[in-house]
């Protein structure tokens, strides 16, 4: 087995922009958040680079924990430490296709 992450990504899906939310901040700690790299590590654990939507800035590695389905058509994934990770409807079917993705090892992405 590698060493190294399987490093995946589909630059068609485009722009997958949803909000990260900190339920330990005091106000939510909401923020709109780009998804720009997604990558399968090793152990398993999948690993979502998001970065702020307004600022083209190195991003941050986030472990996810779980993906759960919004009655709206949405997808709200937990990450490490508790976060939330919403997507709307128009963004979800892309991040979902990309989790199947990483899940299934049947698409990479270089």
């Amino acid at each position: 087995m590698s060493e190294h992450p399987i490093r995946m990504f589909d630059p068609r899906l485009g722009t997958l922009r949803g909000e990260l939310a900190d339920p330990s901040a005091a106000n939510g700690g909401v923020q709109t958040v780009e998804l720009f790299h997604v990558d399968l590590q090793p152990d398993g654990q999948v690993m979502l680079h998001i970065r702020p939507a307004d600022r083209p800035v190195a991003g941050e590695p986030l472990a996810l924990d779980g993906v759960n389905e919004l009655t709206d058509g949405g997808l709200e994934l937990t990450m490490a430490g508790g976060r939330k990770l919403q997507f709307p409807q128009d963004h979800a079917a892309g991040v979902r296709d990309l989790i199947l993705s990483l899940a299934n090892r049947t698409t990479p992405y270089f």
